[in-house]
């Protein structure tokens, strides 16, 4: 293990490597340590994209905050109701400025807004998880969004984690996924898609270092849509395995990429464009 060390996270001091609770999810993305889904830029995209993506960070989109306000419903029910609110339907006279004291009222009270449609959706989805016998027994007692940091013997780096659920008892990790279909074959695409298996190395990895323990990783997948279905998966060896090389191989890419000051966009040369394999089997008009 190495030896602890003190880094600044919003107003905390936290120790590495170390699980904290109680950071909050601003805090955690905005403070020090590489992540997963920083890492997964570098997979698709380049250097220069990496450091501008993490110099401006992105405002949240409906569907990620559905699925943060889905994760507090489920994991965190006590602060639900203190972060979000269900936004009025404003029409008639005086409803221009119904809107904005409403817009200033969730700024100064730091409250999300939802629609009325997407509450109903977040409570069917949640309503479907806690039905699952395995899932309920998972979330019954144990500590939700939890702050993990560590430093890579390898590279030297610190690196974080923020597992959604770790149970009492029991060395499992359980990550909550929304998906428009949970069904084995639409999954799977998604877990290749998103780099889950990216997500299950360095979860485990990070785990594993900071606790001197071994985890399991699961994977709790309720449907979006009607009828809010939900599964448990847990990837197979291959796809671990794969994900493991492929994180040894984005921190290995980092680090040339932070030697370089992050100046690599796409190549200069002149590059031969194929189409995609769908493409070549259309018919033709």
């Amino acid at each position: 293990m190495t030896d602890n060390i003190k880094v600044k996270v919003g107003e905390k001091s936290v120790v590495v490597p170390g699980l904290h609770d109680y950071i909050n999810n601003d805090d955690y993305h905005r403070g020090p340590g590489i992540s997963k889904s920083q890492l997964c830029i570098l997979a698709e995209k380049t250097p220069q994209h990496f450091i501008h993506e993490k110099n401006h960070p992105r405002e949240p989109s409906k569907s990620m905050t559905i699925g943060s306000a889905l994760h507090c419903l489920v994991l965190e029910p006590e602060k639900f109701e203190k972060e979000y609110i269900i936004r009025p339907n404003f029409s008639g006279k005086g409803s221009v400025k119904q809107k904005q004291d409403f817009a200033i009222m969730c700024e100064i009270q730091n409250l999300t807004p939802l629609s009325g449609e997407d509450h109903n959706k977040i409570v069917c989805m949640r309503d479907s998880l806690m039905k699952h016998p395995v899932f309920k027994r998972l979330v019954e007692a144990g500590r939700p969004e939890v702050s993990g940091y560590w430093i890579d013997k390898i590279t030297g780096e610190l690196l974080r984690i923020r597992p959604d659920f770790l149970p009492d008892g029991m060395n499992v990790c359980l990550d909550l996924k929304t998906a428009k279909g949970a069904a084995f074959t639409e999954f799977s695409k998604d877990a290749a898609k998103y780099h889950y298996h990216v997500s299950h190395a360095m979860y485990c990895d990070g785990l594993y270092q900071i606790t001197g323990e071994y985890y399991g990783f699961l994977f709790a997948v309720v449907e979006s849509e009607p009828p809010f279905c939900t599964v448990l998966y847990e990837l197979d060896h291959p796809a671990r395995a794969l994900g493991h090389t492929i994180y040894r191989r984005l921190l290995d890419k980092y680090i040339r990429a932070k030697d370089d000051n992050f100046k690599q966009g796409y190549p200069e040369d002149i590059r031969i464009l194929d189409l995609p394999a769908w493409a070549k089997h259309q018919p033709i008009v």
